[in-house]
């Protein structure tokens, strides 16, 4: 139950403040561990040969701001509600 009020809390910041606030935690706790670096490191390797395999397309940054945005309005909106 905690950690859905900080999530609440967390989707109600600006961009930059989720960045500072992530920036914050990972000098205080440090990196993920190595499994999870390594995790990572598979999939991106996955990530890019679908890529340039055309197996997948990418999404214009802009393409997923805007969807972000049009979905944090709209829980601001429910929540308001």
């Amino acid at each position: 139950m905690q950690t859905e009020n900080i999530l609440k809390q967390i989707s109600k910041l600006s961009d930059e403040e989720r960045e500072n606030l992530i920036t914050e935690i990972l000098i205080k706790h440090g990196p993920p561990p190595k499994s999870s670096d390594e995790s990572l490191s598979e999939l991106v390797t996955r990530r890019l040969e679908e890529l340039k395999s055309g197996k997948v397309k990418a999404i214009p940054l802009a393409m997923v701001r805007e969807k972000r945005a049009k979905r944090q309005q709209r829980r601001h909106e429910s929540s308001n509600s």
